[in-house]
């Protein structure tokens, strides 16, 4: 397996993360007999949070892409797998 199908397979596994642990969190919420704030505040920070972590981490896996790629052509390219 390449560097570069390693980065989408984690991308992919990471994605799934930022996708089912907000909404658990807001099942959780949903569900809590305690609601001391209300949930427009509380959306309001889920998403903003939710944003800025999926947008920077989707940043920085493209730009290790790149460097992987840049890599790749300055040194060539290896066939990782050996027995090819």
């Amino acid at each position: 397996m390449t560097t570069i199908q390693k980065l989408k397979k984690e991308l992919k596994i990471f994605t799934a993360g930022l996708i089912t642990l907000p909404m658990l969190l807001l099942i959780v919420y949903i569900f809590n007999g305690d609601k001391a704030y209300s949930f427009l505040i509380f959306f309001t920070i889920f998403f903003i949070i939710f944003a800025i972590g999926f947008f920077k981490t989707k940043k920085a896996i493209k730009v290790y892409s790149k460097l992987v790629e840049k890599s790749r052509e300055k040194f060539g390219e290896r066939n990782e797998n050996s027995r090819v």
